[in-house]
């Protein structure tokens, strides 16, 4: 999932992990980028969102990611026939 929104880094990106000695394998489980959409106003509030994530993550609950919903809970790009 790395690079997931950022498609025109990624190449670069991996080619600065693997420098360090990160395996494809290990890229592949990457999430990027990181946290839940929480809502959150704050800079202080993402490391919360990072942790919400690997806490879900973790016990193996579902997580989806950056679905941003307006008033009518639809995605703004979508249509409402």
């Amino acid at each position: 999932m790395l690079g997931d929104g950022f498609t025109g880094n990624r190449s670069k990106r991996c080619e600065r992990l693997a420098l360090f000695g990160v395996t494809t394998e290990q890229m592949t489980r990457m999430r990027c980028p990181v946290g839940l959409n929480l809502g959150a106003k704050m800079p202080a509030e993402i490391p919360v969102s990072i942790l919400a994530e690997m806490t879900a993550l973790r016990y193996s609950i579902p997580v989806v990611q950056r679905h941003v919903l307006n008033a009518s809970g639809h995605r703004p790009t979508d249509s409402v026939a």
